[in-house]
């Protein structure tokens, strides 16, 4: 197990539903010893577990990450090259014939990337990890995805990276050889990947996708009904905020300077 999949590990452990679980198994141990802590902490799960999987919440949690960076309104004209981050591989995708398939995050990225750099005549650098389905082949998923399925002729692969920080190291050594990167991921991981790139002293143009807007027009009274889209909203923010200031805390915090976006 690599340290990458002991952090992903000890997060998918703090994080709903597993932290709920926790403290359900907390209360059980504690329901015949503590009552006054019993009835708490179950209060307290109650509540947690509501909290998260209305829009009300959900939604403000996301939006907190994803308005950063507006959307690209218009392509720098001194524009080189386009940069796509992989967003996890889902194994199968038998009807692509790819032995793999990219997840839908992955998919919206490359789907973007696509769109500006055949607008725009422009190469597509796309950091992914090849998995282990992949390892006969050389080619990579969002490769194969970018030139058989979107139909773009000039990819450039960096196939190491295994998280955000790894993209950004592993990318900026083939960045060397362009003026100026457009960055596509989603918009609420863009954050966290232009503090990333900035830290290797790339200083990319953000072009987010994927907003994550789901809530945002329902009626008032649907925001206050727990559903399951909401709590996986909450996991995805969640997930960025723990992602977010873990970089910062251990990852940008060697006495180097501190990107600033």
């Amino acid at each position: 197990m690599t340290a990458n999949d002991l952090m992903r590990v000890i997060e998918v452990l703090i994080l709903p539903p597993a932290l709920i679980i926790w403290v359900g198994l907390l209360v059980k141990m504690l329901v015949t010893i503590r009552p006054r802590i019993f009835s708490r902490l179950f209060t307290f799960a109650l509540l947690v577990t509501w909290l998260l999987s209305i829009p009300a919440v959900s939604q403000r949690l996301m939006d907190a990450f994803q308005n950063d960076y507006p959307a690209l309104e218009a392509m720098p004209p001194d524009a080189d090259i386009i940069v796509a981050l992989g967003g996890g591989t889902l194994i199968g995708g038998r009807e692509y014939g790819l032995g793999g398939q990219p997840g839908a995050a992955m998919v919206q990225r490359l789907v973007y990337a696509a769109y500006l750099a055949k607008k725009h005549d422009l190469p597509v650098l796309v950091s992914e990890a090849r998995t282990k389905n992949e390892q006969r082949s050389k080619t990579h998923t969002g490769e194969r995805f970018l030139k058989e399925v979107l139909g773009v002729k000039q990819v450039i692969v960096e196939g190491r990276a295994t998280s955000t920080f790894e993209n950004a190291k592993f990318s900026s050594k083939i960045l060397k050889n362009y003026k100026k990167p457009v960055l596509v991921t989603s918009y609420s991981h863009m954050a966290r990947a232009m503090e990333s790139f900035m830290y290797f002293g790339v200083y990319p143009v953000p072009a987010p996708t994927g907003w994550d807007g789901e809530f945002s027009s329902v009626p008032a009274y649907w925001h206050w009904i727990p559903q399951p889209r909401a709590l996986v909203q909450s996991y995805t923010a969640l997930h960025e905020l723990f992602g977010y200031y873990w970089y910062r805390w251990k990852l940008f915090s060697n006495g180097a300077p501190m990107p600033q976006h």
